[in-house]
C-alpha cells in the first residue's frame, strides 16, 4: 500500500554538517600574561586598564577535522579567535586533522561581549584561507574573577548553517520551519527457501539471448526501476552482466528505425547500462571527478554567468572567466582518464558503437557514431555524478545552492560538448562558451575513440554481489511477479501469444 501526505518540518540534525571538534578553556583574569606567551607572536604592549578585566581563551587542540582535499588524508590548519569585533590568529600548523596548538588568547571584556566565537580555515598551498567550520562559546558567565572556567569540546558547523537559529531547552524537534509533502510506499515481502527460486534464477540467465528478462520487463513497466536493480544484481553475482548488456544493446538498436533517436528513451538497455554504470563506474567517478568537486566545495564561489540571476551585472565577465577555468581544468582530468575507464564499459561503448555502424551505414566522421557512446558515459554517468555528488560520493555532505547551480552550469557544456553541439537561442547567456566547444570537439571524439578500444577484461572490485545479494534479488522480482495483477496479465500475454515461452516458465 501507499499513502501521499504533508508532514512537518523541523530544525535539522546539524551533526551532517559538523566539521569537527574543538577543546576550549574560557575564564575570566586580571589581565594578561606576557605577551610572548600569546600566540607565539613577538613582544608587544596591550593596554591595561585600572579595575579591567580579560578573557583569557586558552585552544587546547582541535579533532576529525576534514582534509583539504577528496585525494588528501590531511590538512593545513589555523584558528581565528574573535570576541566582537576584535579578533586574534593562531599559529599554522601543518599537514594533521587533529592539530594541537595549545595557544593563549587574551581580550579586554566588554559588558556587550557575550559570544566568542572560534573559527577553524585550511590554508592553501597559495596561502588562501578556506573556512572549515565555527564554534561559537557563549562567555555571559564569565563576569567576575570568582566565576567558574568554561571547558569543554566544542564542535564546529559548516558556516552555510549558521543561519538557523539556536534551539531553546526542551524545544528539540518542536519548532517547524515548514512542510513537506511524501509518498510513502510499504509492502510486505514473502521470503521463500533459496531453491523455489531455481526455476525463476534458470529463466534470467540460461533463456536465449535473455528474452525472459524482456518479457518480465515488458510485464512489469510500471516498476522498471526496482526490477532493473534486482536483475542486475542478479547477473553481476553471476558475471553475465557484459552478455547482458550486449544483446539488450543489439536488440535496441535493431528496433530503432532512425539514428537520431537511437538511445532517447527509459529502456531495458539504458535502465540496465545506467545502474552498470553508477556501480561499475563507483571508483572512477570518486578518483576523477572527486576532487575536482572537493575543490569547488572548498572555494565556495559562485560562477553565476546568467545577468538575470546576478545582482551585480559587472560580476559577469569575471564568472565567465573562472567557470571556463574551471571547466578545462575538469575536461583535462576526464580526457586523461580513458585508461582508468572499468575495461568491461570499454567493451560495451565499443560494441554498441560497430552494431550503430552496421545497422545506419554511417560515414566515418558521423556525429551519431559518437554520440551513441557520449549519451551513455557523459549523459548518464559523468553529468548526473556532477549534479548528484553526494549519491555518488563525490562529498561528504550536500552542496550548498551556489555550488551546485556551478555545478549545473558546469553539466550544460560538458552535455553539449558530449552531443557535439553548440548553444543555441534558448540559453543566449551560455553562447559565450561556444568558441570552446568547437575547439574541443575534437578532443572529445579522440576521447570516446579511446572509451571504444577493448581492454583485458578483469572483474570490477566494485561489482562484487554475494549471493545474499542475489537471493534478495530473486526474491524481490518474485514478490513483483506473484502479486494477483500481474499474474493477470502474465497469462493475458501468454494467451497473445506474446513471449509464450518464457512467461510460461516464469509462471510455472
Amino acid at each position: 500500500g501507499e499513502t501521499c501526505e504533508w508532514y512537518n518540518l523541523h530544525h535539522v540534525d546539524m551533526k551532517h554538517l559538523v566539521q569537527g571538534e574543538v577543546h576550549v578553556s574560557v575564564e575570566t583574569c586580571l589581565r594578561p600574561l606576557h605577551a610572548s606567551e600569546e600566540s607565539g607572536k613577538e613582544k608587544e604592549s596591550l593596554p591595561i586598564r585600572r579595575g579591567g578585566t580579560y578573557l583569557r581563551v586558552h585552544v587546547y587542540e582541535a579533532r576529525n577535522l576534514p582534509p583539504r582535499t577528496y585525494s588528501h588524508s590531511y590538512s593545513d590548519i589555523v584558528f581565528r579567535v574573535a570576541l566582537g569585533q576584535r579578533r586574534k590568529r593562531s599559529r599554522h600548523v601543518k599537514r594533521c586533522c587533529n592539530p594541537v596548538f595549545a595557544e593563549d588568547f587574551f581580550f579586554e571584556k566588554g559588558v556587550q561581549d557575550t559570544i566568542l566565537r572560534i573559527e577553524a580555515f585550511h590554508v592553501d598551498a597559495l596561502g588562501a584561507e578556506i573556512s572549515i567550520g565555527r564554534a561559537v562559546v557563549p562567555v555571559q558567565s564569565q563576569k567576575t574573577m570568582d566565576s567558574t572556567p568554561v571547558r569543554g569540546w566544542y564542535v564546529l558547523e559548516d558556516r552555510d548553517a549558521r543561519h538557523l537559529l539556536p534551539l531553546e531547552p526542551g524545544e528539540e524537534g518542536k519548532r517547524e520551519v515548514g512542510k513537506i509533502r511524501l509518498l510513502l510506499r510499504w509492502e510486505a515481502k514473502r521470503v521463500l527457501p533459496a531453491v523455489c527460486y531455481n526455476k525463476l534464477l534458470h529463466c534470467i540467465t540460461k533463456s536465449f539471448d535473455h528474452l525472459a528478462v524482456v518479457a518480465m520487463d515488458r510485464l512489469l513497466a510500471e516498476v522498471r526501476d526496482e526490477f532493473v536493480s534486482a536483475v542486475m544484481s542478479i547477473l553481476c553475482a553471476e558475471n553475465q552482466e557484459v552478455e547482458f548488456l550486449v544483446q539488450m544493446a543489439n536488440l535496441e538498436i535493431e528496433g530503432t528505425p532512425q539514428a537520431e533517436i537511437l538511445f532517447r528513451g527509459n529502456s531495458l538497455l539504458t535502465k540496465s547500462l545506467d545502474f552498470y554504470q553508477k556501480h561499475a563506474g563507483k571508483h572512477y567517478a570518486r578518483s576523477v571527478l572527486g576532487p575536482w568537486v572537493s575543490k569547488l566545495l572548498l572555494e565556495k564561489v559562485a560562477l553565476e554567468v546568467d545577468p538575470v540571476r546576478l545582482d551585480k551585472p559587472d560580476e559577469v565577465a569575471r564568472n565567465k572567466a573562472m567557470l571556463l577555468s574551471s571547466i578545462q581544468h575538469l575536461l583535462h582530468l576526464i580526457f586523461q582518464s580513458a585508461g582508468r575507464v572499468p575495461a568491461p564499459l570499454k567493451t560495451i561503448f565499443g560494441h554498441i558503437r560497430l552494431e550503430v555502424d552496421r545497422k545506419f551505414q554511417m560515414e566515418e566522421n558521423d556525429a551519431h557514431l559518437y554520440t551513441s557512446v557520449s549519451s551513455f558515459f557523459f549523459l548518464r554517468f559523468i553529468c548526473p555524478a556532477l549534479l548528484y555528488p553526494y549519491r555518488m560520493g563525490l562529498c561528504s555532505y550536500h552542496p550548498p545552492q551556489h555550488t551546485m547551480r556551478t555545478l549545473t552550469l558546469v553539466a550544460k557544456v560538458i552535455q553539449n560538448l558530449a552531443n557535439l553541439a553548440e548553444f543555441g537561442y534558448k540559453e543566449e547567456y551560455m553562447k559565450h562558451m561556444n568558441p570552446f566547444l568547437v575547439s574541443n570537439f575534437n578532443r572529445m571524439k579522440s576521447f570516446l575513440d579511446q572509451l571504444c578500444l577493448p581492454d583485458p577484461m578483469k572483474r570490477n572490485p566494485d561489482l562484487l554481489f554475494d549471493d545474499d545479494a542475489k537471493q534478495k534479488a530473486l526474491c524481490k522480482i518474485h514478490g513483483l511477479l506473484s502479486s494477483p495483477g500481474q499474474k493477470q496479465r502474465m497469462q493475458e500475454m501468454i494467451d497473445t501469444h506474446i513471449y509464450p515461452d518464457q512467461f510460461t516458465n516464469i509462471s510455472a
